[in-house]
This record gives C-alpha cells, sequence and structure tokens, in this order.
C-alpha cells in the first residue's frame, strides 16, 4: 500500500552549556486511530562534545525514550563501524569514537516508536519534553550539561513523524 507521513518540527540542538536544557514542552495533538507515531532524531556533538559521551531524552507524556552515544568512551570507536560505511584512515584521525558520528560515515536518523505513549483520543494533547546529559569521565555519572564558556555544540534535528498507511 501506499504510505501518507508527515512531520512536526520538535527540538534542534545549540551550545551545549549550563542552559542548554532550557527549552519550552511541545504540545502535540493525537493523530487518527491507525497512524503510527515515531520520534525521529539526527543527533551529533561537535567542538568540546565531540569526543564526550552523551544521552538524550524525549518524553512523551512522561513516558522517557533515551538515545546514547558511548562511542566517545572508547578510542578506537569508529573502526567498529568500517563495515557501514567509515572511511578508514580518512579524515585524520578517524578511528577515535565520536559523539553520534564518525568521518566519512552516514549519521542515520534514530526512529522510536511513541504510538502507545499518546493519549488515544484523536485531537488530545500530548507533552514532548527533551534534556540531555554528558557523561562524566572522572565520576563516572551522567551529569547535566555545566559549561559555561568554550562550550561545544550539539547539532540535532527532531521531529514527531505521522505515518498512515494506505491500501489500494
Amino acid at each position: 500500500g501506499v504510505k501518507s507521513e508527515t512531520l512536526t518540527p520538535l527540538f534542534t540542538g545549540g551550545t551545549y552549556d549550563v542552559t542548554y536544557n532550557n527549552r519550552t514542552a511541545m504540545v502535540v495533538k493525537s493523530p487518527a486511530a491507525g497512524t503510527t507515531v515515531g520520534i525521529t532524531a539526527v543527533i551529533t556533538g561537535h567542538g568540546l562534545e565531540e569526543f564526550q559521551s552523551t544521552r538524550h531524552h524525549f518524553s512523551v507524556n512522561g513516558v522517557v525514550h533515551t538515545i546514547s552515544f558511548m562511542d566517545p568512551e572508547d578510542k578506537w570507536g569508529c573502526t567498529k563501524h568500517v563495515s557501514t560505511g567509515v572511511e578508514p584512515n580518512g579524515f585524520g584521525a578517524w578511528w577515535f569514537g565520536r559523539d553520534g558520528w564518525c568521518n566519512g560515515h552516514n549519521t542515520p536518523p534514530i526512529v522510536t516508536d511513541v504510538t502507545h505513549d499518546l493519549n488515544p483520543t484523536p485531537g488530545s494533547s500530548n507533552t514532548i519534553t527533551y534534556s540531555s546529559q554528558y557523561y562524566d569521565d572522572t565520576t563516572k555519572s551522567w551529569k547535566t550539561p555545566d559549561c559555561k564558556s568554550g562550550c561545544g555544540y550539539i547539532v540535532m534535528s527532531s521531529s514527531m513523524t505521522f505515518s498512515t498507511a494506505f491500501h489500494a
């Protein structure tokens, strides 16, 4: 069958500093029955965040879905992705694990099915929030961004995707 998809933009990245998580919740209406709903995100860390593990929390009506990037904890992290397109010996120190990306490699979107987290009544409101944390190698714990100057940044595009299959 034919598939119809619509997107509702959600959150973008920015400077990964003490204000990064100061975000307004989004309100999205529940779709018609039979619609599959997902959060689609492309997320990468750069500058001081390039070699810093991060995790990203999308909450739908209080149900939290987390995307984690742990490759920066492994200095050989990007070598593990050669079979899916990382170019060996490309672009300098290509082997280091990075936050959500590797040199010369496509950065695929991450899709999380949130259909069952929405209010079931079509047209009803749903609250979507986003926040992030970084992994502190010294304390071995996750922390809220606390950089005050010279901070790295997160490049992110996220949206809610509504898909409906039509059978001809």
